[in-house]
């Protein structure tokens, strides 16, 4: 190995003429006289270069058709349009270890059927559907009852709508569908006659009113499956014919057993139909919308059945993959071996797909190596998509293939010298076909006393093929000109087509500190006396050395707002995660974005100094346990540290309190040191969860019911018996199965007799989430005590929300966790709507005091069904919500958010596009949004928050709806207050209250007892410890709700010793004894009335403790000593008025005095 030497060059040789060695087959194109050009171009010159050239027909590649003529490279002009069926002859050429360029894209993504003796696409086959005698019509509207028949399905059924036979301006009638307001989904459905078989296109006229510019049309057959497809609208009459595969399986409803793969919509068992629009699948603004639809028939199809079957491969198809790309300023070759360095021509239409990682690093376990070749840049210099790409499989049946794509279809393009020569080029290198699959270092970024970096290259051969003579392979690592060491070996292919080398880099302290490093890995020949490079790949490397404690600014939470540096703060950013998972089937990739195989730090450090270039200074990320030994969120950070972005991290899928897994959350902070990562403002806990429905949902996979076991446990602790709380509540607890059952979700979407019971249940479920979440936080601070705690919180907080989707409500989290973090999907639509989050902020100032409000999510999805039919009308909906969720947020002085999401483009799993930015990097209206309110909201939040004017009285006891009751009984006031220029506040009867002078109410509204819980008072304990036989000091407080008695040893005889950690859930402030005596409302720990063991006096708390602080009592003498097994119940009081909180119980077993 040889250090401080000079780094290597890049120079790469011209490729000597292929001649005899390589034979290229051409496609012209399929009848575009462009695509014939620019073949005839490249033909010629590949001619001249040496290579035998081959013509391929479009009938050689169609089904039944002599296939590929035998090549080693295919150059597919005309690249867009694609024979039906020919697919499966170009993948067989990809198999059998042959490449393709491709020049036109989006690559492959139109089919053309042989029919009537020409080539035809969609298009033009539906010209010929739309001639009436083509089609059999099922509704044609001219009988007005033909309206009446019709059922609406909305998500607000107090919205209007209507639907009519109207007139169609030609002189006969149609369907007329009004939507006025629309908040979510809103169809009209009726049953239909079975479409006869052979009839295999829903044929219809459609048109739309401005802003509605797509139909969602429904099908649903007898089994009840579901099958949905999207239509676009004009405002004038259009012919829509919709195949089987335009409509895309809807699991919601539908039975098991349907929409695997290769299933379809089966037209002749079609029962119902469906028309209307919803934002998860239209681009439909919320508003109003009208739409009409005349002659919904069926049609034949004539193209040849069992010809186009889907070809997924990343980098080249399908379609949803690619988008325009409208904001390059210039084109030039990138860092790679394969085509011509230097400037490049900008095609007047430039097309591209999303980077995906390419092969830095070593042993990341890809199955693919992206290789940008021709980049775009935008005016700022950041990426804005490629004029060309090269995909190499490293795994898998396609080993040994490639295929690259060219952007543009432009015969001029590819006209131009620049770009001839990289064909020729490029066309060299896959008939070569050596090149690295991997190479660099295992990590990207190490800690600064890690011993070794290990590193390592790994090149691919052509099956059955030597390499060049004199390939070597060089890894060096280098910073400022100079390598500080590298290696150099000669390559020889294994049985498996590859060459390989390690080396190992222990580099001196003195060298880990300051910029980063290059790694830089070459594959070489010796062409005469130079070395010709036939590869190269490169990376940064870096090492971390935590900030002297000196130099740290943590993130702090107090009075509502985020402190930095002693000053208010306002964490704004966006929910990140890269752009190479746009248009990515591979979930496990996409989700796993941090795991080796999916991390590249080029793609990150782009995606960064975008959201930095936003004006936001924060980004919400996540990291699956899996994903520690990567490092590569030690690189992550360090990125997010030199642009200034403060980081919102989510750890996952275990750190979810009621998913626990304390041993995978404590490796995820202690393997990246966090605690020592200033740059880091929180952790996030869990995702989207809250108690849910009755049965599974989203937010609880197991459902309330899961909790029905602790929720007659609680019953019995706070009232004695079930007995007796049916008493208090006057109404029975539901049963299931004979045993007592929580709540249904009936009984919380409705006010009724149960409302006291609804009281007590949501009392529990705030016991049960303060439990569950402050057993989490304390273990995370006993390692970690300078981040913030929280979690997103779903439909927490959303006055609007369905009260039986039951979400965590702040007040059950407040005392565990630093930040309220309500999501922001309830608030799609228009400024009525999104307004109702500045009460949302309101509720946690009321049950959270002193929490700051962070939006952990907002944002809406813009899909349409392709990147290059985007609904404008879709886009300024995404800017009007942008614009308005941050009014929101400045009038309710809101401290922060988080925007779902950063990247544009499809995502796969979901079928949305939630990007703030288009594709190529461009502002979308919503970015555009983000730009102009980031400076007027970060100035606010350096002011305090203006005082209250005007106090508005709730009680979420008074309906059993919960805080949706409160709001449509507080609104009113709220609103008034606000349009008046006053700040409203919330507060109840509890509210500056004390244990002296708290009303004595009991949860639900009825008189405290003795055996019912009191309203404002309520304890939960974070530790009670008894010493034992041992001195060691016993926690006896169990799991999320006390069930069974923790027995303790103890000496026999001897008094016991107890101390205990206790917490104010609750408004009242506690106070403690003054003087000699206990005065009325002290509040001390007992003994409760009844436990075998009594303390001989009480255990008083030192100072006074206001809501959701926390108490030290002891140590104190539980008993004077027990000679036989006993047991005692302890629990909060405030002297002479009532027992409250939780009760712990626990057994005292005597064993002799240790000697």
């Amino acid at each position: 190995m040889r250090r401080g030497a000079a780094a290597m060059a890049l120079w790469v040789a011209p490729l000597p003429a292929a001649g005899a060695a390589g034979t290229v087959a051409v496609f012209p194109g399929l009848g575009d006289p462009g695509a014939a050009r620019i073949a005839r171009v490249v033909e010629a010159d590949l001619q001249r270069a040496g290579y035998e050239v081959r013509r391929v027909a479009p009938e050689d590649l169609a089904p039944g058709g002599g296939g590929v003529p035998e090549s080693d490279v295919i150059v597919y002009a005309g690249g867009r349009v694609l024979p039906a069926g020919g697919e499966r002859a170009l993948l067989a050429h990809l198999r059998s270890g042959g490449r393709l360029i491709v020049l036109g894209a989006p690559a492959l993504s139109e089919p053309a059927w042989r029919v009537s003796g020409s080539w035809r696409r969609w298009a033009e086959i539906c010209a010929g559907l739309e001639r009436a005698d083509a089609r059999s019509t099922l509704l044609d509207f001219e009988a007005p009852e033909q309206a009446g028949s019709w059922q609406r399905a909305t998500n607000d059924p107090r919205a209007p709508g209507g639907i009519a036979v109207a007139d169609d301006g030609g002189g006969g009638r149609c369907l007329q569908v009004d939507i006025p307001r629309l908040t979510g989904w809103d169809n009209w459905s009726r049953p239909i006659a079975g479409i006869p078989t052979g009839r295999r296109v829903l044929v219809l006229r459609a048109k739309g009113a401005p802003g509605t510019t797509q139909l969602m049309v429904e099908l649903v057959e007898r089994d009840g499956a579901r099958w949905i497809a999207v239509a676009p609208l004009g405002r004038q009459w259009r012919f829509l014919a919709l195949p089987p595969e335009e409509f895309h399986f809807w699991r919601d409803g539908s039975p098991p057993g349907r929409g695997g793969a290769g299933d379809q919509v089966r037209l002749s068992d079609v029962a119902r139909i469906s028309l209307g629009l919803a934002f998860s699948h239209t681009a439909a603004a919320p508003g109003s919308h009208r739409f009409w639809v005349d002659d919904i028939g069926s049609a034949p199809d004539p193209r040849p059945e069992g010809t186009a079957e889907p070809l997924v491969l990343d980098g080249l198809c399908p379609e949803y993959k690619y988008f325009p790309v409208r904001s390059a300023k210039r084109v030039s070759a990138a860092r790679q071996a394969f085509v011509p360095p230097g400037s490049y021509p900008r095609p007047a239409a430039l097309v591209s797909v999303s980077p995906r990682p390419g092969g830095t690093g070593f042993g990341k376990g890809r199955s693919l190596r992206f290789v940008p070749l021709l980049e775009a840049r935008d005016p700022t210099g950041l990426r804005a998509g490629f004029a060309a790409w090269l995909c190499i499989p490293t795994t898998g049946g396609l080993r040994g293939s490639a295929w690259a794509v060219f952007g543009a279809e432009d015969p001029a393009f590819y006209a131009h010298a620049r770009v001839r020569q990289a064909i020729v080029r490029l066309t060299g290198a896959m008939v070569r076909g050596v090149w690295l699959e991997e190479g660099g270092a295992e990590s990207y970024a190490y800690l600064h006393d890690e011993p070794a970096v290990r590193l390592g290259a790994r090149l691919a051969g052509r099956p059955g093929r030597p390499l060049p003579p004199g390939t070597s392979l060089r890894i060096e690592i280098v910073r400022n000109g100079a390598a500080a060491a590298s290696a150099m070996r000669p390559a020889s292919l294994g049985e498996d087509g590859r060459a390989e080398m390690r080396m190992q880099w222990s580099p001196h302290a003195s060298l880990r500190a300051g910029g980063p490093w290059t790694v830089r890995v070459f594959a070489v020949r010796m062409n005469g006396r130079r070395l010709e490079t036939l590869d190269v790949l490169e990376h940064p490397l870096r090492f971390w050395r935590p900030k002297p404690v000196s130099e740290r600014a943590y993130v702090t939470a107090r009075e509502g707002s985020f402190w930095l540096g002693g000053r208010r703060w306002a964490p704004h950013g966006v929910n990140y995660m890269p752009s190479s998972g746009i248009g990515l089937e591979d979930g496990e990739a996409f989700e796993h974005w941090i795991d080796s195989r999916a991390y590249d730090p080029e793609i990150v450090e782009e995606d960064l100094r975008r959201v930095r270039s936003l004006g936001l200074n924060s980004v919400s990320v996540f990291i699956y346990h899996r994903s520690v030994r990567s490092r590569n969120l030690l690189d992550l950070l360090l990125r997010c540290e030199r642009l200034g972005l403060r980081v919102n991290l989510s750890l996952r899928p275990h750190a979810d309190p009621f998913d626990w897994r304390w041993d995978e959350v404590r490796e995820m902070i202690a393997a990246h040191r966090l605690k020592d990562w200033d740059i880091v403002f929180a952790y996030d806990l869990a995702w989207e969860r809250g108690f849910g429905t009755y049965e599974p949902s989203y937010s609880n996979v197991r459902g309330r019911k899961a909790y029905d076991g602790d929720w007659r446990a609680w019953v019995e602790e706070r009232y004695g018996s079930v007995e007796a709380a049916e008493r208090d509540w006057g109404h029975p607890m539901p049963r299931r199965g004979g045993e007592v059952a929580g709540l249904p979700d009936a009984q919380l979407a409705a006010d009724g007799p149960w409302r006291r019971m609804a009281a007590a249940y949501r009392r529990f479920l705030d016991d049960l989430a303060s439990r569950a979440y402050g057993r989490a936080a304390r273990m995370i601070r006993g390692i970690d005590p300078h981040h913030l705690i929280s979690f997103r919180m779903t439909t927490a907080g959303d006055p609007t929300a369905q009260p039986a989707d039951m979400p965590f409500e702040f007040g059950g989290l407040a005392r565990a966790l630093d930040i309220m973090e309500p999501e922001g999907y309830g608030r799609l639509g228009d400024w009525s709507r999104v307004r109702d989050g500045a009460f949302t902020a309101a509720w946690s100032r009321f049950a959270a005091p002193g929490r700051p409000v962070y939006w952990a999510e907002f944002g809406r999805s813009i899909w349409s069904g392709s990147n290059f039919t985007v609904s404008p009308a879709s886009l300024e909906a995404q800017g009007r919500l942008y614009e308005d969720f941050y009014r929101m947020m400045a009038l309710s002085r809101t401290s922060g958010s988080s925007a779902w999401w950063f990247a544009g483009g499809y995502r796969v799993n979901e079928r949305s596009d939630y990007g703030i930015l288009n594709p190529d990097g461009s502002d979308r209206p919503a970015a555009r949004a983000i730009r102009r309110w980031m400076p007027r909201l970060q100035a606010l939040a350096r002011r305090p928050p203006p005082r209250v004017s005007c106090w508005i009285a709730v009680d979420r006891d008074a309906d059993a709806r919960g805080l949706f009751a409160v709001y449509q009984r507080a609104r009113a006031r709220f609103w008034h207050a606000i349009a008046q220029g006053r700040t409203p506040g919330l507060r109840d009867r509890g509210a500056g209250s004390n244990s002296a002078n708290v009303p004595l109410e009991a949860v639900g509204g009825v008189p405290c007892n003795g055996q019912n819980p009191p309203r404002w008072l309520n304890a939960e304990f974070d530790r009670l410890e008894v010493r034992d036989a041992r001195g060691r000091w016993v926690d006896v407080t169990g799991g999320l709700v006390r069930r069974g008695h923790t027995v303790v040893e103890v000496a026999e005889g001897v008094p016991v010793l107890a101390r205990a950690v206790v917490g104010n859930t609750q408004e009242a402030r506690w106070l403690a004894p003054r003087g000699a005596g206990l005065s009325r409302g002290a509040v001390v720990l007992m003994t409760a009335p009844g436990s075998p063991i009594q303390m001989p006096r009480p255990a008083p708390i030192l100072s006074d403790v206001p809501h959701l602080a926390t108490a030290v009592v002891g140590p104190f003498t539980l008993t004077t000593g027990v000679r036989e097994e006993a047991c005692a119940a302890v629990q909060m009081t405030a002297w002479g008025r009532a027992w409250f909180g939780e009760k712990v119980s626990l057994t005292l077993r005597p064993v002799p005095r240790p000697q």
